[in-house]
């Protein structure tokens, strides 16, 4: 791939400027492959072995993690896909319509996103940040999407399930001053309520009407 394609890829553009960033994937961190990129790359290498090392954890800085992944599964599974051939179809042609403004808009949240953890000195986003940062209303979509998932399949777990007991209690113990931090379970009560939905968890208590219902609503709503 790195031979065949992407390399020659590059010599088609101006790459002065181009980083290069890999995860910690050891399938992708291999002597010969991180030699191969440093001799077409120079220090412009981001990666386990390389130049620069690749920050462990940090998927909120990698464009593939925080947007990608999540904006080609929605649109790949929104027709339920039967066949593998199908789905490939699917996968190929998602990825052939990106085009070049949603890509200049997701590396402008990435900057924000660089910016942000600058001035915080590297301390960890809170959500209330993600959603500022967030450009793509396809990508807020997916998260309250997952996260109505999330809820319904909690809600189902026994009741003795420590998850859901945590979840869903009420806080106790003296309050302290100011105003209380916001938990995930605030954060959708606010999706139900954008979203209109009375009665969840009868809904939520069957996983497929739950996944037509709450979840295709969540996709569908800005």
């Amino acid at each position: 791939m790195i031979t065949n394609f992407f390399i020659p890829e590059l010599n088609n553009h101006d790459v002065q400027e181009l980083w290069f960033q890999q995860d910690g994937a050891t399938c992708h961190t291999a002597r010969a492959t991180i030699d191969l990129l440093k001799d077409t790359l120079g220090d412009h290498l981001i990666s386990r072995f390389g130049p620069v090392n690749w920050p462990p954890r940090s998927c909120d800085l990698t464009p593939l993690d925080y947007f990608l992944w999540g904006y080609v599964k929605s649109l790949v599974y929104a027709d339920k896909p039967q066949t593998l051939d199908h789905l490939e179809d699917n996968i190929r042609r998602v990825i052939a319509d990106i085009r070049p403004q949603m890509l200049e808009k997701v590396i402008e949240n990435w900057t924000s996103r660089l910016y942000y953890i600058r001035a915080s000195r590297g301390s960890p986003m809170p959500e209330i940040i993600f959603k500022m940062l967030y450009k793509e209303p396809q990508v807020t979509q997916v998260i309250r999407s997952n996260r109505l998932r999330w809820l319904g399949h909690i809600w189902r777990s026994p009741e003795y399930n420590q998850t859901r007991a945590y979840t869903f209690k009420n806080p106790m113990g003296s309050r302290t001053r100011g105003r209380p931090p916001t938990r995930w379970i605030d954060d959708v009560e606010n999706d139900l309520k954008t979203l209109n939905f009375k009665n969840w968890q009868k809904v939520a208590a069957y996983r497929w009407n739950w996944k037509k219902r709450a979840v295709e609503a969540a996709k569908t709503c800005n």
